[in-house]
C-alpha cells in the first residue's frame, strides 16, 4: 500500500476518514522511511471493501444520514504498490430540532453536559450517547440511585432534522447503607475507613463513590480498587444501598534499582540509585523508604570540553522518611525525613586547570505534617528544615575563611493541581507557593516563591504549556556585601563578602538549565563576581580587564521565569516541541531588571511508560539578552560547538 487518498469530503476531516479504515499506507519511521522496523501494509480487496461499509457508519454517527461511499479506485504505482483512492459523496447533515426531557424530577437542575447535544447543532450519535448517560449520572449523583433513561430519536430526512426525547424514571431518593471492605491481607480496616468520601445515612451520590474510590488509590498501597453500590432492584419507596469495597493489595514493600547520566556545561556526571519502601511498617500502613544515590562527576569533562576525565569527584546522598497516617487527625500524615549528602560545588562552565574544588558534607532533616483535600488537588505541607553543611575540597586549598553553615527555617508549602495528567499534561492548571523563613542558625531571611503553570490543549494532541515563576529573597544580616561584589575589582574578598557568597549559596536563587531556562547551563543566569575561594586566577591581568570566564554565579536575591511551549506528535511515540524562556536573578532584593535572556528552541520526545524522554536545544537571541548598556555581572554561560546555546537531556516534561 503506496497510500491511501480520500476525495469529495468537504465537512470530515480526512484523518478521521482513514482512523474508520483497515486498509491503510506503509508506516514509515519516524514519519519519513518505509519498511524499517515496520511490516509493509498489504493491500486486500476484500478489506477495501468492508473499508467502504465502515467508512458510511462513521458519516452517519456523525449526521450525515445520506452518505455514500460512491467508488474506490486502484492506481499501480510500481509492481509491487498501488495507490487507493475513496470517493464519498457527503450529502446533507442532520440538525437537532428539539431535545425533550420528559419526567425530569421538579426542582433538580439540568446538568451541564459537555459535549453533548443541543438544539441547531449536528445530530451526531457519540453526542447522543454522551447526552443519555450525563442525564442517568446526574440523577444518581444527586440521590436517585435506581434512575434510568431512555433515549429515542425521530430523524427527519426530508427535511434533515431530528427530534431527540430522553424518557426519565428518577425513582425513589436513597441514602447511603453499610460499606463492607473486601481483599484486605495486611492493611487494617479501621486505616481504610478513614478515607472513605462517603458515610452511612448521608443522601445517596456517585460523586462521593468515585471520590472515595480515587482516595483509596491516592494511598499508594492498592494496585486496585473497586467501589460499587449494591442496589438491588428497584423499591416502591426509598431505603439505604449497601456498598462494597473491594481492595488487591500491591506490593507493600519494594526494591528500586536505577540509574543515570548527566552532562551539561557544568559537569559530566554518572549516578546510580538504590532503594527500599515498606508501606505498612508494623501495620497502620506507617511508611518507612531509604534512597541511597551515589555518583562521580568525572571532572573536568563537560559538554564543552571533551577531554579525558583527570580526576573524579565522589558525591552521592542517603535519604530516609517515615510517614505516620492519621495523625493527628484520620487524613493527616506526620512525617520525618533525615539526610545525608556530600556534593561538589561546580558553578563555572571554563575552570582553570589549577582552581581548587569546594564540596560540602551536608548533614539535614526536615519533620512536618501535610494534608490533602478534594481528591489530592491541595496539598499543604507545614514542616521544620534544619541543615549543617561542613566545607572541603575535592582539590587545592580550602580558603580559611570558609566556615560551617546551619540553617534552620519552617516552611509552608501549599498546591493546587488541576491537571488531567501530571506526567503528560494537557489541559488545566498547577500551582505551587513555597514560604521559608531561616530564624536560626548562621543567617535570617525570609523566602517565597510562588509557581504557576498553566496547558491549554490546541488539539487532541497539540498542547501550548506556560509558565511562569517569582523568587524573592529578603536576608537580614546578610547578602548586603553582593551588589557591591558585582562587578569590582577587588583581588580578595573579606570575611564578610565570603560569608554572604557562602550563605546565597544555599539561600539565594539562580537560573537557566533544563528546568528554567533550556539555552544556559545550570545555575549560569544571575550575578556573576569574582570569588577566590573558588576560582584564584580571577586575579589574573585579563579577570581585572573584565574576561567573563573569570566570574563565578554568586546566586541572587530575585528570580522571575517565564517559558512558553508547543507541544506536538510526530510520529507515536516521538512527539516534538518548540520552546521559548526567558529568566533573570538579580543581586538585589524586590528588584526587576531588563536582563530577560531569551532563549528558543525545539527538541524532542519519545514516550514512555515513566513519562517521556526528552532533548532540548536551546539557542540564546542575540541582542535579547541584556537591554542594558551594563553587562556588569553576567557570567560566562558556555557554548555548544562553539554557538551561544544549550543541550538538555532529562525524563519528564520541563514542566
Amino acid at each position: 500500500m503506496d497510500a491511501v487518498d480520500v476525495a469529495g469530503n468537504t465537512e470530515v476531516d480526512e484523518g478521521e476518514i482513514l482512523d474508520a479504515m483497515a486498509t491503510r499506507e506503509n508506516p514509515r519511521f519516524l514519519g519519513l522511511v518505509e519498511g524499517f522496523l515496520y511490516d509493509f501494509s498489504i493491500f486486500n480487496r476484500a478489506v477495501l471493501e468492508r473499508d467502504m461499509a465502515r467508512v458510511e457508519r462513521r458519516y452517519r454517527a456523525l449526521g450525515f444520514y445520506q452518505a455514500h461511499v460512491r467508488a474506490s479506485r486502484i492506481h499501480r504505482v510500481s509492481d509491487d504498490e498501488v495507490r487507493v483512492e475513496v470517493i464519498v459523496q457527503e450529502g446533507p447533515r442532520v440538525v437537532v430540532e428539539a431535545i425533550h426531557r420528559q419526567n425530569w424530577p421538579e426542582g433538580l437542575e439540568l446538568p451541564d453536559v459537555e459535549d453533548g447535544l443541543m438544539a441547531g447543532e449536528p445530530f451526531i450519535g457519540e453526542r447522543y450517547e454522551t447526552h443519555e448517560a450525563a442525564l442517568r449520572e446526574h440523577l444518581r449523583a444527586n440521590g436517585y440511585a435506581w434512575a434510568e433513561v431512555d433515549a429515542s430519536a425521530e430523524v427527519d430526512l426530508a427535511h434533515d432534522r431530528a427530534d431527540v426525547t430522553f424518557d426519565v424514571d428518577a425513582g425513589p431518593l436513597a441514602t447511603f447503607g453499610e460499606t463492607k471492605v473486601e481483599g484486605l491481607v495486611e492493611v487494617p480496616e479501621e486505616r481504610l475507613r478513614a478515607h472513605f468520601r462517603h458515610r452511612a445515612g448521608e443522601s445517596y451520590s456517585t460523586v462521593d463513590l468515585q471520590r472515595t474510590e480515587q482516595a483509596l488509590l491516592n494511598l499508594g498501597v492498592f494496585s486496585a480498587v473497586v467501589v460499587e453500590p449494591e442496589r438491588g432492584d428497584r423499591p416502591e419507596a426509598s431505603r439505604p444501598v449497601e456498598v462494597v469495597v473491594r481492595v488487591d493489595e500491591g506490593e507493600l514493600r519494594q526494591v528500586k534499582l536505577g540509574g543515570g547520566i548527566e552532562l551539561t556545561a557544568l559537569k559530566s556526571d554518572v549516578h546510580l540509585r538504590a532503594a527500599w519502601e515498606d508501606r505498612n511498617l508494623l501495620g497502620g500502613m506507617r511508611k518507612l523508604s531509604f534512597d541511597l544515590r551515589p555518583g562521580v562527576v568525572l571532572y573536568p569533562l563537560r559538554i564543552n570540553n571533551w577531554v579525558a576525565p583527570e580526576r573524579p569527584l565522589l558525591h552521592g546522598e542517603v535519604r530516609t522518611r517515615f510517614e505516620q497516617p492519621g495523625f493527628p487527625e484520620a487524613r493527616t500524615t506526620t512525617f520525618v525525613a533525615p539526610s545525608f549528602g556530600v556534593e561538589p560545588v561546580l558553578l563555572q562552565t571554563d575552570p582553570a586547570p589549577e582552581d581548587p574544588v569546594l564540596g560540602y558534607v551536608d548533614f539535614g532533616g526536615a519533620v512536618g505534617v501535610e494534608r490533602h483535600w478534594f481528591d489530592r488537588k491541595l496539598r499543604l505541607a507545614v514542616q521544620q528544615n534544619v541543615r549543617y553543611d561542613v566545607p572541603f575540597t575535592y582539590l587545592g586549598d580550602i580558603d580559611d575563611r570558609l566556615g560551617d553553615i546551619l540553617l534552620s527555617y519552617p516552611e509552608v508549602t501549599a498546591t493546587v493541581d488541576l491537571r488531567d495528567d501530571p506526567l503528560r499534561p494537557h489541559a488545566g492548571l498547577f500551582a505551587e507557593v513555597s514560604l521559608q523563613a531561616n530564624i536560626f542558625g548562621t543567617g535570617r531571611d525570609v523566602r517565597i516563591t510562588p509557581d504557576v503553570r498553566g496547558y491549554i490543549p490546541l488539539g487532541d494532541d497539540v498542547t501550548l504549556a506556560l509558565r511562569g515563576q517569582l523568587g524573592l529573597l529578603q536576608p537580614f544580616g546578610y547578602g548586603t556585601t553582593l551588589p557591591a561584589i558585582i562587578g569590582d575589582n577587588a583581588v580578595e574578598r573579606t570575611a564578610a563578602e565570603v560569608r554572604d557568597l557562602q550563605l546565597l549559596y544555599f539561600r539565594g536563587y539562580f537560573a537557566g538549565g533544563p528546568g528554567s531556562n533550556r539555552g544556559y547551563a545550570p545555575r549560569s543566569i544571575g550575578p556573576h563576581a569574582r570569588t577566590p575561594f573558588i576560582n584564584p586566577d580571577s586575579a589574573r591581568a585579563s579577570c581585572l580587564d573584565g574576561d567573563p570566564t573569570c566570574l563565578t554565579a554568586t546566586g541572587g536575591h530575585t528570580l522571575w521565569t517565564a517559558a512558553a511551549a508547543l507541544r506536538f506528535p510526530i510520529y507515536d511515540p516521538l512527539l516534538g516541541a518548540v520552546f521559548c524562556d526567558a529568566a533573570d536573578v538579580a543581586p538585589a532584593p524586590f528588584t526587576f531588571r531588563a536582563r530577560p535572556h531569551l532563549s528558543c528552541g525545539g527538541g524532542l520526545r519519545i514516550d514512555t511508560p515513566v513519562g517521556p524522554i526528552r532533548a532540548d536545544l536551546g539557542y540564546r537571541i542575540p541582542g535579547l539578552q541584556v537591554l542594558t548598556e551594563s553587562r556588569v555581572g553576567e557570567g560566562n554561560p558556555g557554548t555548544l560547538f562553539g554557538a551561544p546555546m544549550a543541550l538538555s537531556i532529562g525524563i519528564g516534561q520541563a514542566f
